[in-house]
């Protein structure tokens, strides 16, 4: 019954972000700060699918972008901007990938969003408090960008090698390469699909498993060798 009402939740959601969507001509998308490949993954996949639906797309971070995340298709276009000055005029509507809060899309709490903006909310964490009227909140998926292939999936859009490797990057990254999942049979179907569609997981994994730089595996041995273990004895 649970997941039933879930897909019902995302059908009702999906049709009316779609309708908003294609009443708007200019779109933002955020990258939340300390982004991470769930947060870069869902802006890039969703702004090639916007750019499939004929809108003008805009990607925005309050930081730099790790060049770790290059490989993810749409990365060159995210822009390092200023949230307490930026011009939001030109645009219509703006999705909200991946966050809780405001402070996680600004960066800071004391930089506020236009309340003259339309916005929907597209996340997965417990934590989230939005109260838009259009919010959708799956708390048992593992990755905002596994959200987004159940949506794009309900839009009937073309999902393309490049967004497919987006969403598989997001999937893998918050479930930390598979390693911790609730319901392993769903998100191992979700990442066969995504492979399926052209996901690249070689790719993934050698921008991310395999690429440790030089400096970390040098701190990292250091931790290791003056970690100690402590054995806790029962009362």
């Amino acid at each position: 019954y649970y997941r039933n009402s879930i897909i019902m939740q995302l059908k009702i959601f999906s049709e009316k972000l779609l309708a908003e969507i294609n009443r708007a001509n200019n779109i933002l998308l955020n990258i939340h700060k300390n982004p991470d490949l769930d947060s870069v993954g869902s802006a890039c996949a969703m702004a090639e699918v916007l750019s499939q639906l004929g809108k003008k797309v805009t990607i925005v971070s309050p930081g730099p972008v790790d060049k770790q995340f290059s490989f993810i298709k749409g990365y060159e276009t995210i822009k390092n901007i200023n949230f307490d000055t930026f011009d939001y005029s030109p645009y219509d509507l703006f999705i909200l990938l991946d966050v809780s809060s405001f402070d996680r899309v600004t960066g800071s709490k004391k930089v506020a969003l236009p309340n003259n903006l339309n916005y929907a909310v597209i996340d997965h964490h417990k934590s989230n408090r939005f109260t838009f009227p259009l919010r959708h909140v799956n708390e048992d998926a593992h990755s905002t960008t596994q959200i987004l292939y159940e949506l794009f999936c309900a839009w009937n859009v073309v999902v393309t090698p490049h967004v497919a490797t987006a969403l598989y990057a997001g999937l893998a990254g918050d479930t930390v390469h598979f390693r911790y999942m609730n319901n392993a049979q769903n998100v191992f179907q979700v990442a066969q699909n995504l492979l399926s569609l052209g996901a690249d997981h070689d790719v993934y994994m050698k921008n991310i498993y395999s690429s440790y730089e030089a400096a970390y595996l040098k701190l990292l041995g250091t931790f290791l060798e003056k970690m100690e273990v402590v054995e806790m004895k029962n009362n």
